[in-house]
């Protein structure tokens, strides 16, 4: 509750402030208001949720932006990457929800997956990234990889993620695609 003259004042301070501490210092007197908000902090609260209907999402989480995420896909294939996450040693988790499609889960070498998704007549299976044959080999070495991991900011020795699968599938598979070390 300002009078005009209160808010244009505090108006300038804001446009004037250089520093996140310059602008908690403008609002201080409002009361107990917990930690300041930061987007940044925000961002990484909310769940990445993603919705598709005939049509295939493929995603990869990126350390920093989120460790949850939701998708939901009708007569689709959903793609979610978490091998950014080697090394890190926290916990994900990963919500795939949907009907007549597959869901593929690519992790670390050595990550633990809790299951918590329930598939109905469609299976839920861990593999091992395959080896390329030679013809890909080659390939690869001409045009570089296609399916590269991503880089992530951990030590390449450090502990494996855990994953919490969640979810429901409906005539669709669900795959945890292991990278070889």
């Amino acid at each position: 509750m300002l009078d005009q003259r209160e808010f244009e004042s505090r108006l300038e301070r804001v446009e004037a402030a250089q520093t996140m501490e310059e602008l908690e210092a403008i609002v201080a007197d409002f009361g107990p208001t917990g930690s300041a908000w930061r987007p940044e902090t925000r961002l990484a609260e909310a769940p990445a949720r993603h919705f598709s209907v005939l049509g295939d999402q493929s995603h990869v989480m990126i350390p920093g932006t989120t460790e949850s995420f939701r998708a939901v896909s009708i007569l689709g294939n959903v793609t979610v990457d978490l091998r950014a996450f080697r090394g890190s040693g926290r916990t994900l988790t990963v919500r795939i929800s949907g009907a007549l499609g597959d869901a593929r889960i690519k992790v670390p070498a050595g990550t633990r997956v809790v299951r918590k998704a329930t598939t109905l007549l469609g299976d839920f299976r861990t593999v091992f990234a395959r080896e390329p044959g030679q013809v890909k080999a080659f390939l690869t070495k001409v045009f570089g990889r296609r399916d590269a991991p991503p880089a992530s900011p951990f030590p390449p020795d450090g502990p494996p993620p855990q994953v919490t699968l969640e979810g429901f599938r409906l005539l669709g598979d669900v795959v945890i695609e292991e990278e070889r070390n």
